[in-house]
């Protein structure tokens, strides 16, 4: 955490803090609700899915963003199909509001709100939250990651109880691709 405060003039402390934090259940609940109500489909120049939930999740996450740490350029995926690609520098947070926006047309449930901390071309931080399977995988500092349950109800993540996560050491002989069902067809 130390590095990445040097290199982004963030405090340290910040990138967790709970202003920074609690944005991605604001993010969640914007998706639930449409994806509970339903919603249109549009497609974009690459002929992949957006939805209103992308773009409603997309604009409080970069806003959050701005206010926090508003030296650190933000390249969010709807923001960069539509051809706004800000000048990524040293550091950039790099957002993906809604990943996986079939599964979520299809309801499936397996979606998440993504953001990274991207510094000198390696992600140092980052948050992935699951609002519909109600998981959240949160980097807690340098080779420190955690998951939680999070209830939609929560209005803080620090009412969750973290439980340490880690990677385990690859095997070159066995490596696994993860992909998502929409992928698969």
């Amino acid at each position: 955490m130390i590095a990445t405060a040097v290199y982004t003039g963030l405090r340290k402390g910040e990138l967790m803090g709970l202003k920074w934090r609690n944005v991605h259940l604001e993010a969640g609940r914007i998706e639930m609700r449409h994806y509970d109500s339903g919603v249109a489909v549009e497609t974009k120049a690459d002929n992949s899915p957006v939805t209103v939930a992308d773009r409603e999740a997309e604009a409080v996450l970069v806003a959050a963003l701005s206010r926090i740490a508003p030296a650190i350029p933000v390249i969010a995926e709807e923001g960069a199909a539509g051809t706004r690609i800000p000048d990524a520098g040293r550091a950039f947070f790099l957002v993906d509001p809604l990943d996986g926006t079939r599964e979520f047309i299809n309801k499936r449930g397996e979606f998440t709100v993504n953001v990274a901390l991207v510094v000198a071309g390696v992600p140092v931080f980052g948050i992935v939250y699951a609002p519909a399977l109600g998981q959240l995988y949160a980097t807690l500092g340098a080779r420190k990651s955690a998951t939680a349950s999070v209830s939609l109800a929560a209005s803080s993540f620090d009412d969750c109880a973290f439980t340490p996560i880690a990677t385990r050491v690859p095997d070159t002989g066995a490596l696994v691709a993860v992909a998502s069902r929409s992928h698969m067809t």
